[in-house]
């Protein structure tokens, strides 16, 4: 699969089998992040606790139903949502304050989808659990991250399960070529 099939191929997975994902693929695609156009430091930590991915997602939803957020908090009633969607890894990108920390985590997460949608992986860009590692230092001081690095984004990954609480997507009329 080229760049170009995989960028076709790609969606937002919310459902997920429970299955584990293969160490050597994994890695292979995790390892994609450090091949991101970046423009600083960044840290990738891949959990695959199934307790400690339990708990972001507990303080995943308590972000969720008190942020006043109504988006959100519509999100979280909805019968059997999960804000992890029970995926059984969460490649979590840190990095240290800085003009282009979330840019640089942004761009490692977008090659690790699409490299899943090329190795056969769902994946779902997330922001969610970093949202709950705010309101929960103690379980980000568990995660051992580098000093002065913080969540940023994540990427969800595992075997596709069907799919949940998705939202069709509107046609783009969002470029425009200026000659």
């Amino acid at each position: 699969m080229d760049v170009f099939e995989a960028m076709a191929a790609r969606r937002s997975v919310r459902r997920y089998a429970d299955r584990p994902v293969e160490q050597d693929k994994l890695a292979m695609v995790v390892e994609t992040a450090n091949r991101a156009p970046v423009a600083g430091d960044f840290q990738v930590t891949v959990i695959q606790n199934r307790s400690l991915l339990e708990e972001i997602n507990t303080a995943a939803r308590v972000y969720m139903r008190d942020c006043g957020n109504s988006y959100l908090q519509g999100r979280i009633k909805l019968p059997g949502y999960e804000p992890l969607y029970r995926a059984p890894v969460l490649a979590l990108f840190s990095a240290p304050d800085g003009p282009n920390c979330e840019a640089n985590s942004a761009a490692a997460a977008v090659n690790v989808t699409l490299a899943a949608t090329a190795a056969g992986l769902g994946s779902c860009y997330v922001v969610t659990p970093v949202w709950g590692l705010s309101i929960a230092p103690e379980l980000t001081r568990r995660l051992d991250l580098p000093d002065g690095y913080k969540p940023r984004a994540g990427v969800l990954l595992g075997y596709a399960d069907g799919n949940a609480f998705t939202r069709e997507r509107a046609a783009a009329d969002n470029i425009r070529y200026i000659i």
